[in-house]
């Protein structure tokens, strides 16, 4: 699977789940941050952001650490 395919799946899981478990909390983060009638009032965006940071992550740790056969015999 390549990185730009991996990198954004992992990052938006990773923060679902953590919105999936903490939604109240995020709810009332959310609109505090934003208010009641902002666009950005789901805690699901958190899972957008996740995907955009995993995208950046995995770009960078790709560029500087290679991936798949090249990193053998390194």
């Amino acid at each position: 699977m390549p990185w730009w395919v991996r990198a954004p799946f992992l990052g938006a899981w990773m923060n679902f789940v953590l919105t999936f478990f903490a939604y109240d909390v995020m709810k009332a983060m959310m609109i505090s941050t934003f208010g009641a009638d902002g666009i950005l009032t789901s805690p699901f965006w958190f899972a957008a952001e996740g995907a955009v940071v995993g995208l950046v992550i995995g770009y960078v740790a790709t560029r500087f650490g290679g991936e798949g056969k090249e990193n053998v015999g390194r």
